[in-house]
């Protein structure tokens, strides 16, 4: 069997190879599930291929850094059909030709219904942007990889969209208070501020903004001006408990990037 990763040039462009094995025990899966598929159908060289999307697309946020928010590392998946099943072993190899998708991360799977699937990572150390691609699947009849099966409809082309980390601003009676954060924030950004201010966070990704509707907790009056890049509010303490309020910032792009505010009231 070939390594998990291997890396070759084609022309001028660089491509990636993941080698997936599927022993023998998930392939039994497959044959059981083919119904009827034995004889010349099941030994054919040809072997087509149905998939679930005719292109994959993929969308994260850039997260480039050694902190990433696990919330914004979103899978892409597809699943395809095998017809026929080949009797013998099957051993499949994929082929990321583009920038896109984090190909050590990539896993090919046998459901027991005779069909596959493929999980892919979208590569969040990519500046944003939509990266093109295809995905080629090749099927062997051997671990080395050399006796290849046909493949009809094995290539899937691909669109991944990287789209910018979220940011955010936060202010106080409108002056500045501490610098930029980001979801890579650790613990995100606590400020102080006196019981009334008018608290504004300004953020490069339209951002839903919510926080605990406790009693006890810095009391959250949100403006009727705020949008979803300038969200403005005025915080109050509470009658009592904690002089605090915590505010939590939803990026509404699909990234499920999150910002965290931490106001202390004095």
């Amino acid at each position: 069997m070939r390594g998990l990763l291997n890396r070759w040039a084609r022309g001028s462009f660089f491509s990636t190879l993941v080698s997936a094995f599927l022993v023998v025990p998930s392939l039994a899966l497959l044959q059981a599930c083919g119904g009827g598929g034995g004889g010349s159908a099941a030994n054919s060289n040809v072997i087509t291929i149905t998939k679930s999307v005719s292109t994959l697309t993929g969308s994260a946020a850039y997260l480039q850094g050694t902190y990433q928010d696990s919330a914004a590392v979103v899978s892409t998946e597809v699943s395809g059909t095998v017809s026929p099943v080949p009797t013998g072993s099957i051993y499949p190899e994929i082929t990321l030709n583009g920038q896109g998708f984090v190909a050590a991360n990539t896993t090919v799977t046998v459901n027991g219904d005779g069909s596959y699937n493929a999980v892919f990572k979208p590569d969040t150390s990519l500046q944003p942007g939509t990266y093109p691609g295809t995905i080629t699947l090749a099927l062997y009849k051997d671990a080395a990889l050399t006796q290849a099966y046909t493949v009809v409809g094995g290539t899937l082309p691909f669109a991944v969209t990287i789209t910018p980390m979220l940011s955010g601003s936060i202010f106080d009676n409108g002056i500045q208070a501490g610098s930029a954060f980001t979801p890579q924030t650790f613990g995100g950004q606590t400020i102080g501020i006196a019981s009334g201010d008018i608290v504004e966070i300004e953020t490069n990704i339209p951002t839903q903004w919510s926080w605990p509707n406790y009693s006890n907790e810095g009391q959250v009056a949100p403006m009727q001006d705020s949008t979803l890049t300038a969200w403005r509010a005025m915080i109050t303490k509470p009658v009592s408990g904690t002089p605090v309020a915590f505010l939590t910032g939803t990026a509404q792009d699909g990234s499920g990037q999150t910002l965290l505010a931490v106001v202390n009231i004095n």
